[in-house]
């Protein structure tokens, strides 16, 4: 059975924060394996009767990523029209609870779930603020009757919520790093450039337009890029490679003085 729409109770937002921040501050290969990391983490937090998987959908296409291989082939199970329940779920914006996989409406997704022991599931939709739509599943080895009256897996709004908050820091900060290191290469290539123009006009005595144009024309004739050139020029003349631009001290840290914060507890929730 599936139902879709179901209203969670209020509840305190499940906190995460150290856990995320400390998955922000470490070194990924990439956006899916910091995925992998998200997935594992929420999963040692849920505790043993339950499996975390993670579907990503940006401009670069879909990551998938789950704590287990057990999930991650749950969620790489497609019917043969593409159909899935993070698919689903993502088209109509609305959180899905399968209560018995059994009757689960997709097929290929179910019949991998049941072989790898699950018996129920709860996907959530989310999206970061960098415009990645992704969906939570959290996969139970137990039936629903068995989960906590509130919070994780009946109610994973707050968890899919912390989770696009942490993706959205992390592609925030990829976007920044890309940006020092194109940085940081335009100004090594027009350090080097203008040392090989400064031998070209001391060398012609002519202008730096003149030098460039010289530089230009030569680097078209032997094909090769205007660095590679230049900074054969240089270190023809000088015996030694041509030096880099200035260097300069990277001041991003990522997730620097930045939390995953709870959002307050609902009014209800507070102590009295």
């Amino acid at each position: 059975m599936t139902t879709l729409g179901t209203t969670p109770p209020a509840r305190p937002r499940h906190d995460l924060g150290s856990t995320l921040l400390a998955l922000l501050a470490a070194p990924h290969a990439d956006l899916s394996d910091f995925a992998r990391g998200v997935a594992r983490s929420l999963t040692a937090e849920l505790g043993t009767p339950y499996g975390i998987g993670l579907t990503l959908r940006h401009h670069e296409g879909v990551d998938i990523a789950g704590c287990s291989d057990a999930t991650t082939e749950c969620e790489r199970a497609l019917d043969h029209e593409g159909g899935s329940p993070a698919a689903a779920v993502l088209a109509r914006r609305q959180a899905a609870v399968v209560t018995d996989m059994a009757s689960a409406p997709w097929r290929a997704w179910g019949t991998v779930a049941l072989r790898r022991g699950f018996r129920a599931a709860s996907i959530v939709p989310s999206t970061t603020t960098t415009g990645t739509a992704l969906t939570l599943t959290i996969y139970s080895c137990v039936p629903p009757e068995a989960w906590p009256s509130d919070g994780p897996p009946r109610d994973a709004a707050a968890l899919a919520e912390d989770v696009a908050h942490a993706l959205s820091l992390r592609q925030r900060a990829e976007h920044t790093r890309r940006s020092v290191e194109d940085l940081r290469t335009a100004l090594d290539t027009r350090a080097v450039i203008d040392q090989a123009l400064g031998v070209l006009m001391a060398r012609d005595r002519c202008s730096a337009d003149q030098a460039m144009n010289v530089l230009r024309k030569e680097a078209g004739r032997r094909q090769v890029k205007l660095r590679t050139l230049a900074g054969h020029i240089v270190e023809h003349v000088s015996g030694r490679p041509a030096q880099k631009g200035t260097h300069f001290q990277d001041r991003t840290t990522v997730g620097a003085g930045r939390a995953v914060r709870p959002r307050p507890a609902a009014r209800g929730d507070r102590a009295s």
